[in-house]
């Protein structure tokens, strides 16, 4: 094994990955570095909450397969935002959308033929998260990426085919705020010794780091935002939540989790979750990419965190870990620093 050469850029392009296969020539939609004027992705360059809002509000005026809607403000006023990214077809009838996803989800009341018909009929709903951990910055800036090349794709394309029948709702960040400081800091000590090094300050004013465990109580309004965006307006199927883990272990975790599993949600859920898990690892090697590990530290029974709610509520939940950087600078990690151990991984 040689050295490994470690960097935002790397994160960005394994997350990219697991989410999405894409190809093809990029038109018209402006990419992030027409509005930005920065390489988002590219090592040593990241784009604040106030960029990434200025830029998919942009986008979003520039294309028929992309929406903003806001979800609520932060603790300190800022205002948390999704891009709904699907066909203009489907964009024009997103009340219709959510009303039978939200018979889907409580069907209550439906006999098995309506069901069945509203199944298959409707485009499923996906939902992917970042950013709830602001140091963990691959996230925020591959959810930019992200929704350029899904808006950009040519028509009659693969992925254009694709939105024909997936309404993917993108969140560039669960913490704008910490967002916000962090980018801040980092541009701080741009060029000087202390470049990529860790902010000295909250990453969330009021939970810190534990805002990722707010999902049962629901103390800070992002979560409940959060909360009420998922389980009560819209009501996606997948729940897809991107973070970022030390930089000396594997290179990104995915489903299966490692036991013990809670023991309270349906059987069908952790099969697809498993499922779903087990298929993007297989992509990930297809495309060369190794250091791809499940089973592994993050566990399927604690029920406090973003998409391990949705499990209580028959939703599909998927976590993905991608080994991280000095935010975005890179890092040299030699193979005599590499380290196993954790649950399920021999040290």
């Amino acid at each position: 094994m040689t050295a490994r050469r470690l960097s935002l850029a790397c994160g960005v392009l394994f997350i990219l990955n697991s989410v999405i296969c894409l190809a093809g020539t990029l038109p018209a939609p402006p990419s992030p570095r027409d509005v930005l004027g920065i390489e988002v992705g590219a090592n040593r360059v990241l784009a604040s909450y106030s960029e990434s809002e200025r830029y998919l509000r942009a986008l979003a005026q520039a294309s028929d397969r992309v929406r903003v809607v806001a979800m609520g403000p932060t603790v300190e006023g800022r205002t948390m935002i999704a891009a709904v990214v699907t066909s203009a077809a489907n964009l024009a009838r997103l009340d219709e959308l959510r009303a039978g996803w939200a018979r889907v989800a409580d069907p209550r009341g439906l006999d098995e033929a309506g069901r069945e018909q509203l199944i298959a009929t409707l485009p499923a709903c996906a939902l992917i998260t970042a950013g709830i951990h602001s140091n963990e910055v691959a996230g925020p800036q591959a959810a930019l990426l992200l929704a350029y090349r899904l808006a950009a794709a040519p028509e009659g394309s693969q992925v254009a085919r694709w939105l024909d029948r997936m309404v993917l709702l993108i969140v560039p960040s669960l913490n704008p705020d910490g967002q916000e400081a962090t980018v801040a800091w980092y541009r701080k000590w741009f060029g000087t010794p202390y470049e990529g090094s860790v902010p000295p300050f909250l990453f969330h004013r009021y939970a810190g780091h534990d805002n990722n465990r707010d999902f049962v109580y629901l103390t800070q309004p992002e979560s409940r935002a959060l909360n009420r965006f998922v389980y009560r307006d819209w009501h996606p199927q997948l729940f897809l939540d991107l973070h970022m883990m030390g930089p000396t272990g594997p290179r990104q975790f995915v489903p299966p989790f490692a036991d013990p599993i809670a023991p309270n949600v349906h059987p069908f859920v952790w099969r697809i979750t498993s499922h779903l898990g087990t298929l993007m690892s297989l992509r990930l090697e297809e495309a060369g990419k190794s250091g791809v590990v499940s089973g592994w530290t993050f566990d399927g029974n604690w029920i406090g965190g973003t998409r391990n709610t949705g499990w209580w509520k028959n939703v599909f939940g998927v976590l993905t870990e991608t080994a991280s950087a000095a935010l975005a600078t890179p890092i040299k990690v030699d193979e005599n620093e590499l380290r196993g151990g954790g649950k399920g991984l021999v040290d």
